[in-house]
């Protein structure tokens, strides 16, 4: 599961295992021999139905069909997209951002409550269960099947956090962010300008510490910049924010 993201996988395995030869006996068949077996319908959700199609259809080497309704799927399996119940949870807004993938015969639905978490279903299926890598917006991983089938899946899963980012502010509509299941609602971001490198001291660290720091392209290092994979900038980070709410009288 992508970090960030809690839940349980009721029935199935999560990530490239569930990726099997595309039978009939083996479950929801997506492909047999590069021939897609299934339709996407969409109803209604165009964006999240379109970003679908393109990855199964890289995935498989075919392309997907996707309809609007139910009813105009004459045979085969569909992949049918949703509106649904949220997941409990005390913070109505991640709630508002969960999800569920649900296998059912000749049917696999991905459920959500909001516009927004049904993008985080349709990536979070493509990651968790067919192994889809996304790295950055010019580099990610797409595996290639001919055969695709899923195993039995129930998977419902909400985020760990109510907004989610790294060092960059997630806009709204940032097909990089809703694939990487960050940002949040009801706002995307709490970026406020380099306060983390102001507050982390960025400056009198960098001589001791520059692995902290941000890589550029050429190699060096931006020395008012943490880079935001760094293990070690984000231990020093938390062990600051300890210090300074130790010295504060929290409600």
């Amino acid at each position: 599961m992508n970090r960030g993201w809690v839940g349980a996988v009721v029935l199935g395995i999560a990530c490239g295992a569930c990726m099997t030869s595309g039978t009939s006996g083996d479950g929801f068949v997506i492909a047999e021999g590069g021939h897609v077996k299934c339709t996407i319908v969409s109803n209604g959700h165009d964006g999240q139905a379109r970003e679908l199609a393109k990855y199964l259809g890289q995935i498989t080497g075919a392309p997907v069909p996707v309809v609007s309704n139910e009813t105009d799927v004459a045979t085969g399996g569909r992949i049918v997209l949703k509106k649904g119940p949220a997941l409990d949870d005390k913070n109505k807004y991640i709630a508002l951002q969960s999800y569920r993938l649900k296998t059912a015969g000749d049917r696999f639905t991905i459920t959500a409550p909001h516009e927004r978490s049904l993008y985080y279903g349709v990536f979070g299926f493509l990651e968790d269960h067919l192994d889809c890598r996304f790295y950055s917006r010019n580099e990610e991983y797409v595996p290639s099947r001919r055969d695709l089938a899923l195993p039995p899946i129930d998977d419902a899963q909400k985020p760990a956090f109510q907004v989610r980012g790294a060092v960059w502010g997630v806009k709204p509509d940032d097909i990089l962010g809703l694939k990487l299941r960050a940002g949040g609602l009801p706002f995307c971001s709490l970026l406020a300008g380099h306060n983390i490198s102001t507050f982390a001291d960025a400056k009198n660290n960098f001589e001791k510490h520059p692995n902290w720091y941000a890589l550029r392209p050429d190699g060096s290092r931006l020395d008012w910049s943490l880079c935001g994979t760094s293990e070690g900038a984000a231990k020093n980070v938390a062990r600051l924010l300890v210090e300074e709410y130790g010295k504060r009288k929290l409600a």
